[in-house]
């Protein structure tokens, strides 16, 4: 019970709101439109967490659930509108390969449940939660910088990272658990294009930004090698599978959170939880549109 507790409020301080009862908003706290219905046998069906549903980046989207902090902007809903797709979006923030699968997030169905025989583009960024790279740098950083967090937080939110041997398994998992999700794909629509798209680049090759990034330089060392072998695995799924893998890690190389325009955001969250905010470590709006960029070109 512990366990879960801590990882649920992890889950909800790192998705800037995600457990609330959030209202489709913007940023201004206006309704940005009115909330319009998903098709139900769409061209295009974007599946993922948080790196694909982009929480606070531009608007909230008012077609998404809530829960799932849907932006208006993510790079599922850009790459819908240049290539002139209908969209159903099922990324959700805090989302596994299991929730991908089988369904269970939010009392929603598995987001590969969106696949149709009309289904022509299926685009999956997924993997994070399963190793618990977030968890990890949020219980990192929260050690090291805990005064950012409610006092009621603090000792759920250090003490949810994942050791070394938890993050080794989890990625054995992943690797069988993609090829899955390729074949699951494949059996609901044929002729689809499924594309894997890798993680955006949070950290740095090289050096240390402790205002922005506070940890320590094992654990930024640690975080490298998770980010690294969650873009390996996701790299040679899409080979064995025969999917197009787009690199966001190599789209977005450069602009890490120590970068001179950094386009993921620091260890940082909003003043309340049901504020339209980004997510600590997350992708900004231009790294959605770099990424969007990359999966127009290689389509």
């Amino acid at each position: 019970m512990k366990l879960l507790i801590s990882g649920l409020l992890v889950y909800c301080i790192l998705l800037v709101g995600a457990c609330a009862a959030v209202n489709p908003r913007g940023s201004d706290g206006a309704v940005t439109q009115a909330a319009v219905a998903q098709p139900a046998a769409a061209e295009y069906v974007a599946m993922g967490s948080s790196f694909a549903s982009g929480p606070g980046v531009a608007t909230a989207a008012p077609d998404g659930p809530a829960p799932c902090r849907q932006s208006s902007a993510n790079y599922a809903r850009l790459v819908a509108q240049r290539l002139h797709l209908s969209l159903l979006d099922n990324t959700c923030a805090g989302a596994t390969m299991a929730h991908a699968l089988r369904g269970g997030q939010h009392g929603r169905a598995a987001q590969v449940e969106g696949i149709t025989p009309a289904t022509k583009l299926v685009t999956v960024t997924i993997g994070g939660n399963d190793i618990g790279f977030m968890s990890n740098l949020a219980a990192w950083s929260c050690a090291q910088k805990p005064e950012i967090l409610p006092v009621e937080w603090r000792a759920p939110a250090c003490s949810a990272g994942r050791s070394d041997d938890a993050v080794d398994a989890g990625l054995g998992q992943l690797a069988v658990q993609f090829d899955e999700l390729a074949t699951e794909v494949r059996r609901r629509s044929p002729q689809a294009r499924l594309v894997f798209v890798d993680y955006s680049t949070v950290l740095p090759d090289a050096g240390h930004c402790p205002d922005r990034l506070p940890i320590t330089d094992e654990q930024l060392q640690r975080g490298r090698a998770m980010e690294r072998r969650l873009a390996e695995v996701t790299a040679a799924a899409a080979r064995r599978n025969g999917a197009l893998l787009v690199r966001a890690s190599q789209a977005t190389h450069g602009h890490d959170v120590c970068a001179a325009e950094p386009w993921v955001w620091s260890w940082v969250f909003p003043a309340t939880l049901t504020e339209w905010a980004p997510g600590a470590y997350h992708p900004t709006e231009k790294a959605m549109q770099a990424i969007a960029e990359a999966i127009v070109g290689a389509l």
